[in-house]
């Protein structure tokens, strides 16, 4: 409504010069009349030159004159405005060139931006002005919300994020279509643009930056930002400097049993112990796939096992958790200035994995415990199953004259041949009905799932073949590999036929228990083609003389 009525002045203003300039003009020629004025700019009596020629030549003049005037202030505003436009222009230039300091974080380019504007408009003397956004507002000192104010959006990827605001503290006489120059209004919206082409570059480049000095997964720094700050930070100044170089325990045996989203979810939980437990001024990096290295700047080696001692305790905190977090640390400290600091790297390396030598069996064998617990809680199977299997498993490895070592992996092999279970879905595995062809296919993987467990674990590695062909068959029907007779395990054929037995003569949650007369008929029945005769013979046998 405004922009109109001052288009509308603007016309009122250029009608009453021309009436006004005629009213002149007529007013010449009729007094000329009088006073003859044609006599008094030729200094000729009128006698001498033709009155109608006097006339018209004195109205040339005259208008000629008027017009001078009139174009003369023209020609004055027209100065003025070309001024306000080199100011505008000054103003784009020097917000630009913010840009190109990279010293400048985005809060110190809208303070200066700020301070940019209110001498680039008509009247700096009374103007203010207020950047908002993202909820953030950068003014000058002496901003004051009037009605004489113009603003702009901020728009930052295709949304509304802000506004710009340039106000006089009071009123002056309009101009052109309003208190401000039509460039001023052009020079607020190109302001606006450039404030989101800030915005959006400089987050850009702070997360390429990001990107580029972290590790996407933690959330720490990268290998790369730790070796440039060792370099940086490898100064007399900073002694003592001490390394601590950490590895997570049983990382493979997890992606092997969960997968890979869990370690995953592992390593993420180890990040957040190491922020926690170190200090702010500490650097955290993530060395390598399970590995992590904090630099500890003006730390001695007493204080770097107190810090550590933290990270133990805290460790500890989640024994009993479905995957318990645990680390083996390495710590060396320069104290010299003489001395490498890359061989101070290496020696918290090796006592790293001295550490890990010393307690892997605790490790393991802690993380196995923890991974058969998982499988009595996800699967059908109970503990009292595992341990009914064991019983009659090894009976019936004694009755084959199994090697004492051999009966040892026959027992662990009782108890862990289901271990791949831990990496079947639940929906899978706890299905009271039958199983589609799909839920099939993803349940006949577990046997190579326990197998690549075992091949993660020093301790199960013996009987990793054992678990993966615990469900082939005498026949060569079963799976993984289709394995036939003889070819198949021993220790394998043997809980093959166990669990079958025990599993018949127990109620589940899919189906109820039969005698033991049907289940001795049934491993009869499957004698030859499912289990090896011989054993399912001696498994009778068994059977029998229990009875």
């Amino acid at each position: 409504m405004g922009m109109i009525f001052g288009k509308l002045i603007n016309k009122f203003k250029a009608i009453k010069k021309i009436v006004i300039l005629t009213v002149l003009v007529l007013a010449l020629i009729w007094s000329s009349e009088i006073f003859n004025i044609p006599y008094l700019i030729f200094g000729a009596p009128s006698t001498i030159i033709n009155w109608q020629e006097a006339s018209f030549l004195t109205f040339i003049i005259i208008s000629v004159g008027i017009l001078s005037c009139i174009q003369a202030i023209e020609l004055k505003k027209s100065a003025v405005v070309s001024s306000e436009r080199v100011k505008e222009l000054e103003c784009f230039y020097n917000i630009n060139n913010l840009s190109s300091k990279p010293d400048l974080t985005l809060e110190d380019i809208f303070y200066e931006i700020v301070k940019i504007i209110p001498s680039s408009w008509q009247y700096p003397d009374i103007t203010c002005c207020r950047i908002i956004i993202n909820n953030r507002k950068y003014k000058t000192d002496n901003f004051k919300k009037t009605k004489w104010r113009q603003s702009a959006d901020i728009v930052i990827s295709g949304k509304k994020s802000g506004t710009i605001e340039v106000c006089y503290l009071k009123r002056k006489p309009y101009i052109d279509e309003g208190p401000f120059f039509k460039g001023e209004r052009l020079l607020i919206d190109g302001i606006s643009i450039l404030i989101a082409n800030f915005f959006e570059k400089r987050k850009t480049e702070e997360k390429l930056k990001y990107i580029s000095f972290h590790d996407k997964l933690t959330g720490l720094y990268n290998r790369f930002y730790l070796e440039e700050e060792i370099a940086r930070l490898d100064t007399k100044r900073q002694l003592p400097i001490s390394i601590v170089m950490g590895d997570l325990n049983a990382l493979k045996l997890i992606n092997d049993a969960f997968g890979y989203r869990q370690g995953d979810r592992l390593l993420i939980k180890m990040a957040k112990i190491l922020k926690k437990c170190f200090r702010e001024e500490d650097i955290i990096a993530r060395w390598g796939g399970d590995e992590f290295v904090i630099l500890l700047p003006k730390t001695t080696e007493e204080d770097a096992v107190k810090l550590i001692e933290r990270i133990r305790e805290d460790c500890q905190k989640t024994t009993d958790q479905k995957i318990p977090v645990s680390i083996s640390i390495g710590i060396s400290t320069k104290t010299r200035k003489s001395q490498n600091i890359q061989d101070i790297t290496k020696k918290a390396e090796d006592r790293m994995y001295q550490n890990k030598l010393t307690e892997s069996r605790s490790i393991q064998s802690s993380m196995i415990s923890s991974l058969e617990t998982t499988l009595w809680e996800r699967s059908h199977e109970t503990e009292k199953h595992g341990e009914r299997l064991k019983e009659l498993a090894l009976k019936l490895g004694r009755v084959v004259r199994l090697a004492p070592n051999e009966l040892d992996e026959l027992s662990l092999l009782s108890t862990l041949h289901d271990i791949g279970k831990i990496g079947i879905e639940d929906s899978i595995l706890t299905k009271p009905g039958k199983l589609t062809e799909k839920e099939w296919v993803a349940m006949k993987r577990h046997p190579e799932i326990g197998y690549k467990i075992a091949q993660s674990s020093p301790q199960l590695l013996q009987i990793a073949d054992g678990i993966l062909y615990h469900h082939e068959r005498w026949d060569g029907t079963g799976y993984p590999h289709g394995l036939t007779g003889e070819n198949i395990p021993l220790i394998s054929r043997i809980v093959a036929i166990a669990d079958a037995y025990d599993i018949m003569t127990r109620s589940r949650l899919y189906k109820k228990a039969v005698s033991k007369k049907k289940a001795i008929e049934e491993l009869k029945r499957c004698s030859g083609t499912q289990f090896d005769p011989k054993l399912v013979d001696k498994l009778i046998d068994i059977i029998g003389e229990k009875e």
